[in-house]
């Protein structure tokens, strides 16, 4: 006699078979034994050098306005560009990643982060910045859609709650670099000093 189906379970089935969902050559699960910690605070250290990098001209307007020889406000717009080129990242990324491995889409997300601060850095006038810190919201917003998933799968079911909290550790850690310390050592250095030591930061996040 044949066994009935359950349509709901079917549907979980044909859902989880999808091709943009399947496994990856290097996504390895983790089992329970062995949690991938060292995956888990790599994604972290990520997470803290992005948000270090969006959050630093929240404490640098004055120094890089002057600079610049724009005004406050207008250097302000350095947020706002990196905030609407995150959000575009973050809706692309999923659709345009999902048949990629996501450990190379990961550390190109790092390779951004590391151009962009080096070019803010490097900034000759304000549009060069802004276009700057676009490449770096791309970055933001691609880690962001992938770093919930990419966490799951690094621990068993029963650590992602500790593994999710390690990882948005990054956030808080990020404030408190990007803005006190960052606005303390752009009037002991210079504003772009601060963006040059937030792209050693991105590279070391890379390496490790």
């Amino acid at each position: 006699m044949d066994q009935e189906v359950d349509p709901a379970l079917a549907h979980a089935d044909a859902v989880a078979l999808m091709p943009g969902d399947a496994l990856k050559v290097g996504d390895k699960p983790a089992s329970p034994e062995r949690p991938a910690w060292g995956a888990v605070a790599a994604m972290m250290l990520g997470v803290t050098a992005l948000l270090t990098a969006e959050f630093l001209p929240s404490g640098l307007l004055t120094p890089m306005a002057r600079d610049l020889g724009v005004s406050p406000g207008l250097a302000g717009q350095a947020v706002t560009a990196t905030s609407l080129a995150g959000l575009v990242g973050a809706l692309s990324t999923p659709t345009l990643t999902r048949r990629f491995n996501r450990k190379p889409v990961l550390l190109s997300f790092s390779i951004l982060l590391v151009i962009s601060n080096l070019l803010v850095a490097l900034a000759p006038s304000i549009t060069f910045l802004l276009a700057a810190r676009i490449v770096l919201g791309l970055a933001i917003g691609g880690f962001w859609a992938m770093a919930a998933a990419t966490t799951i799968r690094l621990v068993p079911p029963s650590l992602v709650a500790r593994a999710l909290s390690i990882v948005m550790s990054g956030i808080p850690a990020a404030m408190i670099i990007a803005v006190p310390l960052g606005s303390y050592l752009g009037e002991v250095a210079s504003w772009r000093s601060v963006f040059l030591l937030a792209t050693a930061l991105g590279a070391a996040v890379f390496v490790i």
